[in-house]
């Protein structure tokens, strides 16, 4: 795990290069709005892990239903996107090198994200499918306003001089995002109105799988990737590998899409087969780098969980366990569980603790260095809590998935605590550090 932090009463150097603005891009200074979105987050991870504990039997039984839809959607747009978008309000200017929208502009578009995820959220549990129409609009209205927003982004894309494969990444996540969101329009037009019923003829489970994957592998996983670029060194490699990892993972990602919407099912296996190959080049090098890479434990376990779900899925494609056994379903909701409880949740923990510490050094304390003693960036955040919130996150989870598969209740709810464990130490370790910033206090070097 990550080493132990500490505080000195010298003032301390700089933070670390990867997280401040590069030498000839903007400095921008303070980002838009990326506070309501993060706390936002961080309320709807407690919820739904709190939601899960109070409601295991979920777990048990056929996973498409009004309940676990809103559960579902509390996670994909409660916790994970919301938190990237807030991440990405800052980051993206500072990484990419373009001017960060006004204040004014992203909190419009935050309260329409946080009005849209928490409609679609409360109208899916109270099976309010016309409220859940325009919840999802606003929620896609917020997605093309953020497109927006960065727009600088796709011009640094799009650029041939200077090639830059972490703003390709993250310009398409965009993008899978928008296209996820526009699916997810189209399914409730049809549910409502009728709308479009007659493009929606693929079997009902080919279309949500075809839905998750845009939102969790292209919008949430083409963001990681993107960003890990920059913040996890042993993710990079040569241009023409990254090049074979991009075309490799959207190429499969858009056919695999296609395929499962216009229900040709058993031809997604040779979908999968570039996917998981795309994911073994990234995450291989990263497991091969365990022994010395000390700072990035907690994202290399999140790369062997990514691992774990390629050839996961690669087995679920080619028919292992096959459609008619009574185990299929169950398999597929243990790998939903762990790419959102897993690899998402540890990916975060391991990247936010590095980008939050350093964000509230920044604001709380850069201004009084060099005049008064002020605390390193490493003594923000605190180890213990970052420890535990990883060892219970990762057993919870895979206690869970392995209760998902068997149908054991007194595993599950043993494991569901466990994992609420490691959700509450996430959220000890967010305070330890929003506490600098939030409550304010001078800064007394210990003895």
């Amino acid at each position: 795990m990550d080493s132990p932090a500490s505080a000195t009463p010298a003032s301390p150097p700089p933070p670390p290069a990867p997280f401040l603005p590069q030498p000839g891009r903007v400095n921008s200074g303070k980002a838009g709005a990326e506070e309501p979105f993060v706390l936002a987050a961080m309320v709807s991870l407690q919820a739904a892990t709190v939601w899960l504990n109070l409601r295991p039997n979920l777990l048990l039984q056929f996973f498409y239903s009004p309940e676990t839809l809103a559960l579902t959607h509390l996670v994909t747009l409660g916790f994970a996107s919301a938190i990237i978008l807030g991440v990405m309000q800052r980051l993206a200017p500072h990484t990419f090198g373009y001017p960060p929208p006004s204040r004014k502009a992203a909190l419009w578009q935050c309260a329409f994200w946080l009005l849209g995820a928490a409609g679609m959220v409360f109208h899916f549990w109270l099976e309010r499918w016309i409220g859940l129409l325009w919840a999802a609009f606003l929620v896609l209205a917020a997605i093309l306003w953020q497109c927006v927003n960065h727009r600088g982004v796709f011009a640094r894309a799009l650029r041939r001089d200077a090639v830059d494969w972490g703003a390709r990444w993250v310009a398409l996540s965009l993008v899978h995002f928008a296209l996820a969101a526009a699916l997810g329009c189209l399914f409730a037009l049809a549910r409502v109105h009728g709308v479009g019923g007659a493009l929606l003829t693929a079997p009902l489970l080919d279309r949500l799988a075809a839905h998750f994957h845009l939102a969790s592998l292209g919008w949430i996983g083409g963001a990681i990737f993107g960003y890990q670029l920059r913040l996890l060194p042993g993710t990079r490699a040569s241009g023409r590998v990254e090049a074979l990892r991009f075309v490799l993972l959207q190429g499969g990602l858009l056919a695999l899409a296609g395929v499962l919407m216009a229900g040709a099912g058993e031809a997604a296996r040779w979908c999968a087969l570039p996917i998981a190959a795309a994911i073994a080049l990234r995450s291989v090098p990263v497991l091969l780098s365990f022994g010395v890479n000390r700072p990035g434990r907690i994202e290399i376990a999140a790369h062997g969980l990514l691992l774990l779900l390629a050839a996961g899925g690669l087995a679920l494609t080619f028919g292992h366990p096959a459609e008619d056994d009574e185990r299929r379903l169950a398999c597929e909701l243990a790998y939903a569980y762990v790419a959102l409880f897993g690899w998402i949740l540890l990916t975060v923990l391991g990247t936010s603790w590095k980008l939050f510490s350093v964000w509230v050094w920044q604001e709380r304390y850069a201004a009084d260095l060099g005049r008064r003693p002020v605390p390193a960036v490493a003594a923000l955040p605190s180890a213990p809590l970052r420890h535990v919130a990883a060892v219970a996150l990762a057993v919870g989870v895979l206690g869970v998935a392995v209760a998902i598969v068997v149908g054991h209740a007194p595993l599950l709810r043993i494991a569901l605590g466990v994992q609420l464990l490691g959700t509450l130490a996430f959220l000890g370790h967010f305070l330890s550090m929003a506490r600098h910033e939030l409550f304010g206090g001078r800064f007394t070097a210990p003895r």
